[in-house]
């Protein structure tokens, strides 16, 4: 019971972006433009991405997500299904291919909330 008492304390705390996005591999150049969401599409192209050299997780997926589109992943324990969301995310940056939103690719846009085009 304690433990749950512990993870519910933890849900409660507040989480930095900052503090979420550059604690792992992905940074962004001071000067970089924001990120300006239009329609929302999404295009992964040859991406590639391990955790660990030795053991890599993604080889070369490509896929679009059309606006409006609903898209699930589903595969085994350990098969890439979070890590598509983390580069999304860009809570990583992938060692191959690029990551799009709406043309843009997010290693080349600020990590600061996107701005919406009208």
């Amino acid at each position: 019971m304690h433990e749950f008492r512990s993870l519910v304390g933890i849900a409660k705390k507040p989480v930095t972006i900052s503090t979420t996005l550059h604690g792992n591999n992905a940074s962004c150049a001071p000067d970089a433009p924001p990120l300006r969401v239009a329609a929302g599409r999404i295009d992964f192209e040859n991406v590639s991405f391990a955790y660990n050299a030795a053991r890599p997780l993604l080889r070369n997926v490509s896929f679009s997500v059309l606006p409006g589109e609903t898209v699930a992943f589903v595969g085994e324990s350990g098969s890439g299904k979070t890590t598509v969301g983390r580069l999304l995310l860009r809570l990583y940056d992938p060692t191959e291919g690029r990551v799009l939103i709406d043309g843009q690719d997010v290693r080349d846009v600020t990590q600061a909330p996107p701005t919406p085009s009208y």
